[in-house]
C-alpha cells in the first residue's frame, strides 16, 4: 500500500499528514487492492500450469528436488518485497515481480502440497493418514502463529514494514537450507509401469525421462482421473470435494484483506498490532483444533466426512458472526471459537 501511496499525485508529506482522510484512504485502497488481484492473477495463472509438471517430475524423480525449487523462488519473491519497502518510490507494478517469481517456481500452494505429500509417503497405516496431515497442518499453524506474534511484537518497535519483510525472506532462506541440508528423500523406488519398460528397451533414457515428465499423456492422466469409473459413487464424491475446494479457493485470498479492513475501520478501529495479536488467537485455536479433532474423530471411529461437514459449518459460522460483530471482544470470540 505504501507503493501505491507514493504513486499519487501527491507528496510523502502529504500522505503521512492526511492518511486519516477517509477519501484518501478509500483511493489508496481500492488501487491496492486491484494490484492485490493482479498479483494473484499472475501467481495462480503460473502455479496452475506448473502443477501438470510439477507433480508428474515429483512422482517420477523425488519430493526434494521440487521442494528445493519452490522454496528457492518463494525466497526470491520475497526479497523483491524487501526491495520494495526498502525504495518506497518504485511503481506498484514493481510488486508483481515477486508473485511473478514465486508463480514460476510453483508457488506456495505447491510447497503446502509437497509437505503433505512427504507426510503421506511416511504414512505406515492409511488409518492414521487423517491425523498425520492433521498435525502436520497443526504445525504449519504454528510456524503462522509464531509470525503474527513476532509482528506484534516487532512492528511497535520500527517505523517501517521493511524489518518485516527482511526477517520473513530470512526465515525462507532458513527453510531453503533446512530442506537441503536435512530432509531425506521420501519416494521410494516402485516397481516400472509398462511404459517405463518400454522405454527401457529403447536405451533412451533422456527422451524417456522427458516423455514422462512433460509428455502430453501425462496431462491426459490428470483428466482420466476425473472421469474414471469408481465404484460406491466415489467419482461424485471426488468431483464435488474438487468442486467445493474450487469455491472455497476462490473466495479465501480475498479474505484477510476484507477482514483487515473490516477491523481497521471504526468502530473497531484495531491497530497493527491489535490485529496481529488477533490473528495469532485465531491461528493458536485453528492448530489445536487442526492437530486434536482428527485423532478425537479416529478414537470415536467417525467418518472423515463428519468431520468435514463440521469444520465448514464451523468456518461459514464464524464468518457471518464477525460481519456482525460491532465491538473487539466479538472478534476475538468468533477467532477463537469457530476457526
Amino acid at each position: 500500500m505504501t507503493l501505491v501511496a507514493s504513486s499519487m499525485p501527491f507528496s510523502q508529506e502529504d500522505i503521512c499528514e492526511n492518511v486519516t482522510n477517509m477519501t484518501l484512504r478509500i483511493e489508496i485502497e481500492a488501487v491496492s487492492s486491484r494490484y492485490m488481484q493482479y498479483s494473484q492473477l499472475i501467481g495462480c495463472f503460473l502455479a496452475l500450469i506448473l502443477s501438470f509438471f510439477i507433480g508428474p517430475w515429483a512422482d517420477t524423480h523425488g519430493r526434494k528436488v521440487p521442494l528445493l525449487i519452490c522454496l528457492v523462488g518463494y525466497t526470491f519473491g520475497q526479497f523483491v518485497l524487501v526491495i520494495a519497502a526498502g525504495f518506497p518510490t518504485l511503481p506498484p507494478a514493481f510488486l508483481l515481480l515477486s508473485s511473478f517469481i514465486s508463480g514460476i517456481t510453483g508457488h506456495a500452494l505447491a510447497v503446502i502440497g509437497l509437505f503433505f505429500t512427504i507426510v503421506t509417503d511416511n504414512a505406515s497405516s492409511l488409518k492414521w493418514l487423517t491425523v498425520r496431515i492433521g498435525v502436520t497442518s497443526g504445525v504449519l499453524s504454528f510456524g503462522y502463529l509464531t509470525g503474527n506474534l513476532l509482528t506484534s511484537y516487532l512492528l511497535p518497535l520500527f517505523s517501517g514494514y521493511d524489518y518485516m519483510a527482511v526477517i520473513s525472506t530470512g526465515f525462507c532462506a532458513l527453510a531453503v537450507l533446512h530442506v537441503a541440508l536435512f530432509l531425506r528423500e521420501t519416494l521410494l523406488k516402485q516397481s516400472p509401469t509398462l511404459i517405463e519398460e518400454e522405454e527401457a528397451e529403447t536405451h533412451d533414457v533422456r527422451f524417456a525421462t522427458m516423455r514422462r515428465v512433460f509428455g502430453l499423456f501425462r496431462v491426459r492422466e490428470y483428466f482420466s482421473t476425473l472421469c474414471r469409473f469408481r465404484s460406491q459413487d466415489r467419482r461424485f464424491y471426488l468431483h464435488m470435494s474438487l468442486l467445493m475446494f474450487f469455491i472455497v479457493f476462490t473466495c479465501d485470498p480475498g479474505l484477510p484483506g476484507l477482514q483487515v479492513l473490516f477491523v481497521k475501520l471504526p468502530p473497531l478501529s484495531f491497530t497493527d498490532s491489535l490485529y496481529a495479536i488477533s490473528l495469532a488467537c485465531q491461528t493458536a485455536s485453528m492448530a489445536i483444533g487442526i492437530m486434536l479433532f482428527p485423532y478425537l474423530f479416529k478414537l470415536l471411529d467417525c467418518r472423515d466426512t463428519l468431520m468435514i461437514v463440521i469444520g465448514i459449518g464451523a468456518s461459514a459460522t464464524k464468518m457471518l458472526l464477525f460481519a456482525v460483530s460491532t465491538n473487539r471482544a466479538m472478534v476475538y470470540t468468533c477467532n477463537v471459537a469457530f476457526r
